[in-house]
């Protein structure tokens, strides 16, 4: 297994794809974002992947397709329960195009906030401000 979730901080969740992606982790961790919408409260995930480039092309093709597929079917939970999803850029020269991207595609996949972060830090605020923003 290449992936880490780190619940300790819930509602803040901290997803860690170790390696490029891969269909095990891919629905391990859809089983636990069914988990966090089942509890019916606001969340916010926290999401890095190191070295995502290094995958097998079909492999990670599939498991973006599951994860598109389960979106969609879930889109109005997420819509509801998800307050955002923050993306951690490794690579500083990749920031500014994630920065531009990633709102559009969290929304459009997801239903909720995204956004794109050089550092953990950063992202982990931001998350916080999505998550009391919308508990309001």
């Amino acid at each position: 297994m290449a992936i880490a979730i780190d619940e300790d901080h819930y509602p803040v969740v901290f997803v860690h794809f170790q390696n490029a992606t891969t269909l095990e982790d891919t629905e391990k961790y859809l089983s636990h974002f069914q988990g966090w919408l089942s509890k019916q409260d606001r969340f916010g995930i926290i999401l890095h992947q190191s070295h995502a480039e290094d995958g097998n092309t079909d492999e990670v093709a599939e498991a973006h397709r599951l994860t598109v597929q389960w979106a969609k079917k879930n889109k109005q939970q997420l819509t509801e329960y998800c307050a955002g999803i923050a993306l951690i850029v490794e690579r500083v020269e990749d920031l500014a195009e994630r920065e531009t991207m990633v709102p559009k595609i969290i929304q459009t996949v997801f239903g909720c906030a995204g956004q794109a972060f050089g550092n953990p830090a950063a992202a982990e605020l931001w998350i916080q401000q999505q998550i009391a923003k919308t508990s309001l």
